[in-house]
């Protein structure tokens, strides 16, 4: 685990400006983005989430084995700019808080934890030095260098560069829609995914070459089968399911269970699952 907060810490300074820019600069509504770095390896994913007006409302982080790391709400001022952004943790712990501020062509922000510490020492600033390409300073000094890459009418890669142009990070995005780049197919396959999106809610992503029977069981570790959340036809293509815990099968209590997908009866994904009720009932 000291891994992965590491890298989380690394990036997480960058990781805010990209989505910032991002929901800035493209007009499509983006579903995903697939962090990786220089040498191709999968170290997170980003998922979008929007409200009835298309406005993007919230995001969740999760590490490339789809580790949940944490939801970030977001607030809009009048003018529908970004103003401020709060993280949370899998427990709806305040982990951070992001303030947005802009001078004339010079943007910033800042990150401060619960506690109101300052995590980089002083404002982390933006400019824009050419069409979709960044400098990110901090006390007068580039410390990054961010390029949006479009192909036709919608941004395919942002590449997050060190202040001599070498690069470190890359992104893939994913949008809305289906377009765009799904994967690295490098690191990913086209496999059935679980992902935690916390709150006792988990989403099933699989993709069919044609209809089929679709069934997704919980059952207990020895085996004992507790019900079935989802039971019907679903049509060709990518599909994502989410499955609330807090609705379906609503009074199974806390533990650890089996979550298993079966396509025409054939069993395609099965991975254990943590169920936590508060005190007070959910």
């Amino acid at each position: 685990m000291p891994v992965i907060l590491n890298i989380v810490n690394k990036v997480k300074s960058i990781l805010v400006v990209i989505v910032s820019f991002f929901a800035i600069l493209n007009s499509e509504p983006v579903r995903y983005l697939h962090f990786y770095d220089a040498a191709d390896n999968s170290l997170m994913f980003i998922e979008f989430e929007y409200d009835a007006n298309g406005v993007n409302t919230s995001r969740s982080v999760y590490m490339s084995d789809t580790t949940f790391i944490k939801r970030i709400d977001v607030q809009t001022s009048p003018d529908g700019s970004k103003s401020r952004e709060t993280s949370f943790n899998f427990n709806d712990d305040t982990l951070f808080s992001a303030s947005y501020k802009s001078d004339a062509d010079k943007n910033s922000f800042s990150i401060k934890d619960q506690f109101g510490v300052d995590q980089f020492g002083s404002d982390i600033s933006y400019t824009e030095t050419s069409t979709d390409n960044f400098d990110i300073t901090q006390n007068n000094k580039v410390i990054n260098k961010i390029s949006y890459i479009k192909e036709g009418d919608n941004y395919k890669k942002i590449q997050v560069a060190d202040n001599s142009g070498a690069l470190l990070y890359y992104a893939t995005v994913e949008y809305e829609s289906g377009a765009g780049v799904v994967y690295n197919t490098k690191i990913n396959k086209n496999i059935p995914s679980l992902r935690h999106l916390g709150n006792n809610r988990f989403e099933v992503r699989f993709t069919m070459l044609k209809p089929a029977h679709v069934s997704c069981e919980l059952s207990t570790l020895s085996g004992r089968q507790v019900g079935k959340v989802v039971h019907r036809e679903f049509t060709k293509g990518t599909t994502r399911e989410v499955i609330n815990f807090n609705k379906s099968l609503s009074a199974i209590t806390t533990g650890v269970y089996l979550l298993s997908l079966s396509i025409d009866g054939n069993r395609v994904l099965k991975e254990k699952i943590l169920i936590q009720r508060s005190k007070g009932g959910m």
